[in-house]
């Protein structure tokens, strides 16, 4: 069966509005379908990371709500190989985004979370990331398995084991940006509708919105930022910046595999009584949707990093639809 692939879009943004390619950021969408990958180096979603032996296990520092959870083992969560996301841009691989996401000689891309409940979190939370860069070439004694997982993580926060079938695609704004980049009013939606209407020929504003921005998991492209922030240091109004004053790059947008029908991956089809409201479809339906075991509802995370500065630090955003 061939991979899931982004289907064209229905409607030719570009050519209709040609100024919208100094915009355009490549993403990779990870795909992710349930199914057990063995090789500890390769592409994945869950199951066990490449890991040093001579390695300690990352803890998170945070206090938990539960006192014995405090330094408790960060759960494995996504590996991605460079050689993968170099294939995944096919003949026209975006060498300055495989740079981004993959510093200083690195060929392994490797993200972990805390998935505890922690004393500072409000009603609205999602986990909190870790990062880690290496060579797989340097790690030549691997760690047998991860440290087994505390029992009182939420659920919603495990991941089923997933292969990964890595795409290349162009993305655009979401129309939340253009209101810093445009100087937009705080509700940009009528100054994006006037624009946006006469240069597409009358289409809506909301088209563009629904498909100018990859959804699901993504390396890189825009972020696909929502009407109100729950978690992080930053604002929609503004573009997020590190101490240093440098603007962030989108690293990652991490939510749950369910698509509007602009951005289904072909072969896969929407039932066609599958929506919002009957969620979730009813048994044997053919829906375009990863089941990867996590579920993060209406909320989405998207982590940040800093191209420039030396200390690979991250930033998470929680926002809410």
């Amino acid at each position: 069966m061939a991979p899931p692939r982004s289907r064209p879009l229905s409607v030719d943004l570009l050519g209709r509005m040609p100024w919208l390619r100094d915009h355009i950021r490549p993403a990779i969408r990870l795909h992710p379908r349930p199914g057990l990958v063995a090789d500890r180096a390769a592409s994945k979603l869950g199951g066990e990371l490449l890991w040093p032996a001579d390695e300690p296990w990352p803890t998170c520092p945070i206090p938990h709500v539960d006192p014995e959870g405090d330094r408790a083992p960060l759960y494995p969560v996504m590996q991605v190989r460079r050689d993968d996301a170099l294939a995944a841009g096919g003949a026209r691989p975006d060498h300055a985004l495989l740079d981004e996401l993959f510093p200083a000689g690195s060929d392994l891309l490797q993200m972990m979370w805390c998935s505890r409940l922690h004393r500072d979190d409000d009603e609205v939370r999602l986990p909190s990331t870790a990062w880690f860069w290496r060579r797989i070439a340097d790690v030549t004694a691997p760690r047998a398995r991860a440290p087994r997982h505390v029992p009182a993580t939420p659920k919603d926060y495990l991941v089923r084991p997933c292969v990964l079938h890595l795409e290349q695609v162009d993305d655009l704004p979401h129309f939340s940006e253009w209101e810093y980049e445009w100087r937009a009013p705080p509700d940009p939606c009528d100054v994006l509708d006037t624009r946006f209407r006469g240069e597409l020929g009358g289409v809506p504003s909301e088209i563009y919105c629904a498909e100018s921005t990859a959804p699901g998991i993504k390396l890189g492209g825009h972020p696909p930022l929502q009407q109100m922030v729950v978690r992080g240091e930053f604002s929609l109004h503004e573009p997020p910046r590190c101490p240093a004053g440098h603007r962030l790059t989108h690293l990652l947008t991490f939510n749950d595999e369910r698509f509007v029908d602009w951005w289904r991956p072909t072969p896969e089809q929407w039932a066609a009584e599958v929506n919002d409201e009957n969620w979730p479809p009813p048994e044997g339906a053919p829906v375009s949707v990863c089941e990867p075991g996590y579920h993060f509802g209406d909320t989405l995370l998207h982590v940040f990093h800093c191209p420039r500065c030396a200390d690979q630090r991250t930033w998470d955003m929680v926002t809410l639809t």
